[in-house]
This record gives C-alpha cells, sequence and structure tokens, in this order.
C-alpha cells in the first residue's frame, strides 16, 4: 500500500476536505483498505498570495520543510497539496522532492476535458491570478480562462479568507454575491480554484456549473494510489 503525503494547513478546513473525499474515492469495505495518509498541517506556512503581492515571506522554503519532513518521518511514495495557489512552487517542489507529486492543476485540467462550454473561469485567490498558475497551463493546452471584473473578484478573496476565518456563513453570503455577478455574464463553467471554495459549494443559489479541484485531486491521489 502507497503512502499519500499531504502538505497541507492551507488551510485547515481545506486540508480535511482533501481527506475526506479521499475516503470517499476510496471506497474502502474495511478500514485496512483505506489509504495510509499522513497530514502535515502546518498553518505556519506564510501566506502565498501576500507573497506574490509583494508582500509577505516566501512560503518556498516551508513547503519544501514539510515534504523533507514527510519522507524522514514516513517515507512517503506520493506528495499531494490542497492549496491552488501553492502550486505556483509545484516545479521547485517536484525538484526537490524524490517522489512523485499529484498536481491539483493537473487533475482540474483533466476534469475540464469532459464539459462543454463557452466561457471558463476560476474561483481563485489574488495570488493565483497574479502567479498565473491555471492561466499558463490551460493556455499551453488549448484551453482560455477569462477573469473577472475586479468588484467580483474582490467578493471571491473575502469569501475565501472568511472560510480561513472560520466565518463559513459570512463567506457563503459573499460567495453567492460573486456568483449573482458571475452568471450575468455569461460564465458557463466555473473551476473552484481555492481549496476554500469547496467549502462554500452546498450553500450555491445559482445554476452554474463548477468543478470541485478538491475532489478531481483526491481521485487522482486515489488512482495513482491503486494502479
Amino acid at each position: 500500500m502507497k503512502t499519500v503525503g499531504i502538505i497541507g494547513g492551507m488551510g485547515p478546513l481545506a486540508t480535511i476536505d482533501l481527506y475526506t473525499k479521499i475516503i470517499k474515492y476510496t471506497n474502502a469495505k474495511t478500514d485496512q483498505e483505506n489509504l495510509h495518509v499522513v497530514i502535515d498541517s502546518y498553518p505556519q506556512i506564510p501566506d502565498r498570495t501576500k507573497y506574490l503581492k509583494g508582500e509577505g515571506e516566501n512560503p518556498l522554503p516551508y513547503l519544501l520543510e514539510s515534504a523533507k519532513n514527510l519522507k524522514k518521518g514516513f517515507n512517503v511514495d506520493v506528495y499531494c497539496m490542497p492549496c491552488n495557489t501553492a502550486h505556483y512552487f509545484i516545479d521547485e517542489l517536484r525538484k526537490n522532492i524524490d517522489a512523485p507529486f499529484v498536481s491539483i492543476i493537473e487533475s482540474v485540467f483533466e476534469e475540464t476535458k469532459q464539459y462543454n462550454f463557452k466561457k471558463l473561469g476560476i474561483l481563485a485567490t489574488d495570488g493565483t491570478l497574479l502567479g498565473r498558475v491555471y492561466h499558463d497551463f490551460f493556455e499551453k493546452n488549448g484551453i482560455k480562462i477569462e477573469n473577472f471584473d475586479e468588484k467580483t473578484q474582490s467578493l471571491i478573496m473575502k469569501a475565501i479568507y472568511d472560510v480561513k476565518a472560520n466565518s463559513v456563513n459570512f463567506g457563503a453570503k459573499v460567495f453567492n454575491e460573486a456568483l449573482e455577478n458571475i452568471t450575468k455574464n455569461n460564465f458557463d463553467l466555473l473551476i473552484a480554484a481555492c481549496t476554500e471554495i469547496p467549502i462554500l459549494l452546498p450553500y450555491k443559489q445559482y445554476d452554474i456549473q463548477i468543478i470541485d479541484a478538491t475532489d478531481c485531486l483526491a481521485k487522482n491521489v486515489v488512482k495513482f494510489c491503486k494502479e
């Protein structure tokens, strides 16, 4: 049985959400059929968006520390990371880690190919947009991502940070304000491209297709471990 190492804590609720979805897709009939999962919930990793805005400390050394601790302590066979913005550093992580790393971005891209859509948007942090974490990979592979207007993006950021502050109800209200603007602008497919956003999906009040990036990552982690 392969051991999965999760570089987590960005934020804690998002980490729990990934682990819950890994269990769902494992579809085990006994405790023993579940994957061996080791979680390093490390909320002290500096804010990724602040760094990409030039306002904070570089998270990369902390991400590498987490990865190396998982390898040293548990000899993990595969890594994953429930933080979309932190995937800005995935090339550096893969260079410095002696094990496969399942990417949330690549996982979502494969899922997106199953949808018919005309206008794709991502529900993401300012850092994910600034770092072109999705834009570069998707455009290189022939899929265009449209950005939202400034007001809508500010609502998305507020909703994300409400979840990080354990204020899910407030986040849900703001999230639906953002979705109202988005639907008026003819988007027909969205990616929940911040791992706090899936926590708000049960509160969604608008009929628009949303791909859950965390869900895509969980499926691919389980698939990797079972192959």
